[in-house]
């Protein structure tokens, strides 16, 4: 009696074991169940989200793109430019504007709401060396050396000849001394991250002057809207350069050829005007702008927001799009 007895009870405790496994299994089993269809809910409505502010995000950037082409072409073709124009700050049509349920702005320069001027900026495709050693001296806080050396190499990885910058004759080009498949492009560059191909460029320069230089336009800076810096980099003192900027109410250049005449009305003498004079000479400066920037924020609500960058000539060609 007693053997059946204990018989029993093992039979019983193990079919009630394996009861207790088996509920455990369904138990854990319908929990991961549950988990895998809310995580799937849960990543269709985040798809579907990302979906939705894909979509508006084009309808807004064509609509702001659309909006500044509008403006570049109602501005007056009179041959000069200057940064109270409208496509340089109007806030009415650049500022934070609804459209398609999110709010939209374009992003300009010292609080202004509206296109940057590419050609205020140095286009680092046109200048000579020397231009581009103050460039990496003044905006990318380069040693004067260091400046000097990455100038040279620079203009000989976009040159079409084969003679080394500043070197000796039949002296190889810094370029062609790279391992392959880098060699000297013997051509513009087409973007700004080729300048990491070139040695001597580091993170921390790449960043300082990739939004104060330009691979665009004709390589004349304007004068009525390029900064101090900008100007100091041409050969202009930091007190020139702060004269010309901070007379813009008063002096407006509507000609290349009122540059050097206007540095006694502005007060500027000695190396200041002979500086001036030579970046008008030099083909540096001028008074016109056709190539411009849009920085756009997409503002969706809470923290959610989305950059896009692009490059326009006053022909509407577009030059570049970066999201």
């Amino acid at each position: 009696m007693k053997d059946n007895l204990q018989s029993f009870s093992r039979k019983y405790f193990r079919e009630r074991g394996s009861i207790a496994i088996l509920s455990l299994w369904a138990v854990t089993f319908l929990a991961i169940f549950a988990v895998a269809v809310a995580g799937l809910v849960s990543a269709n409505s985040d798809a579907a989200g990302r979906i939705k502010r894909m979509a508006e995000a084009d309808a807004v950037s064509g609509r702001a793109f659309e909006e500044a082409l509008s403006v570049i072409e109602g501005d007056k073709n009179q041959g000069y430019d200057v940064l109270s124009e409208g496509w340089a700050d109007d806030k009415t049509r650049f500022k934070e504007v609804a459209f398609s349920g999110v709010r939209y702005s374009l992003l300009g320069e010292e609080e202004r709401f509206g296109l940057t001027d590419e050609e205020g900026k140095i286009n680092i495709n046109r200048v000579p060396a020397d231009v581009l050693s103050r460039v990496f001296q003044i905006l990318g806080q380069m040693s004067p050396s260091e400046a000097e050396k990455f100038s040279l190499s620079l203009v000989d990885w976009r040159d079409a000849n084969m003679v080394k910058e500043g070197g000796k004759e039949n002296e190889t080009e810094e370029c062609e001394k790279l391992q392959k498949p880098y060699s000297c492009k013997n051509a513009d560059l087409e973007a700004l991250e080729e300048l990491w191909w070139i040695p001597g460029m580091s993170a921390k320069v790449f960043e300082k002057i990739r939004g104060a230089v330009t691979l665009y336009g004709l390589g004349q800076v304007n004068i009525n809207t390029a900064d101090v810096d900008t100007l100091r980099c041409l050969g202009l003192s930091y007190g020139a350069a702060q004269t010309i900027t901070g007379s813009r109410k008063n002096v407006i250049f509507e000609q290349t050829s009122q540059i050097g005449p206007a540095a006694e009305t502005l007060g500027l003498g000695g190396e200041d005007k002979a500086g001036l004079e030579r970046a008008v000479t030099s083909g540096l400066l001028g008074v016109r702008s056709d190539v411009y920037r849009g920085n756009l924020v997409i503002d969706f609500g809470g923290r959610r927001r989305k950059n896009i960058g692009f490059v326009v000539n006053r022909n509407g060609e577009l030059k570049s799009w970066n999201e």
